[in-house]
């Protein structure tokens, strides 16, 4: 159960770092206060966003990992992330921490748990941001395998993002085609299906080709 004091403390301080939660929500969020926060009072800044996790607010894992990416480390924060996951209600919330913790560790125990939430979460907008962040996890077989098989989702925007980030991992090197015109919400099973062996065939080579050369 949630602790409603830390869930009120937690909604006024997200609010005024974020702005409107319908915004942050339909925009997405806007992490320039925060690092300055951070930058300024990092102590702080880990003191609220852990207040965050324990109310299984994802956008607390999220900054998290905007703030690595910032190249601010906070106090702590790897084990206020491994704390929250043992048990996890939500599995928004876990795909954040999840992120979060594979952009801290690089381990890729997150990626197992990602591509779980992309097969099995039960709202379609969770599995479509897990497909999302797929293209931010060190890619392999199984990432590939991941994605293709959610080519499949009975929801469009899921098929499309998964197809999106199989795209990015064909072609690494930022040379990419355009998104097939015939992979459209109204396109029968058997053409996401083609397309999704296509691109994977493509992303196979790619992975392969990578490993030759590293």
């Amino acid at each position: 159960m949630r602790d409603p004091v830390a869930a009120t403390r937690w909604s006024a301080w997200r609010q005024e770092v974020f702005g409107d939660p319908y915004l942050v929500w339909h925009e997405g969020a806007d992490f320039g206060e925060l690092i300055t926060l951070a930058r300024a009072d990092s102590t702080a800044v880990a003191e609220m966003l852990a207040v965050g996790l324990t109310v299984e607010d994802p956008l607390a894992a999220d900054s998290i990992r905007a703030l690595n990416d910032s190249g601010i480390t906070l106090p702590k924060v790897e084990a206020l992330l491994r704390d929250v996951v043992v048990t996890p209600a939500d599995p928004a919330f876990l795909l954040a921490v999840a992120h979060a913790l594979y952009a801290s560790t690089g381990e890729d125990v997150w990626v197992g748990t990602t591509i779980g939430i992309l097969a099995a979460a039960p709202f379609w907008s969770t599995r479509m941001d897990a497909a999302r962040a797929l293209a931010h996890f060190r890619p392999t077989t199984a990432v590939v395998s991941a994605l293709a098989a959610a080519m499949s989702d009975p929801e469009y925007l899921v098929r499309y993002h998964a197809a999106n980030t199989l795209i990015a991992l064909a072609f690494p090197s930022g040379d990419r085609p355009e998104f097939p015109s015939g992979l459209q919400s109204d396109a029968g099973p058997e053409v996401w299906v083609d397309a999704a062996d296509a691109l994977t065939s493509i992303c196979v080579q790619a992975l392969r080709e990578h490993r030759r050369d590293s």
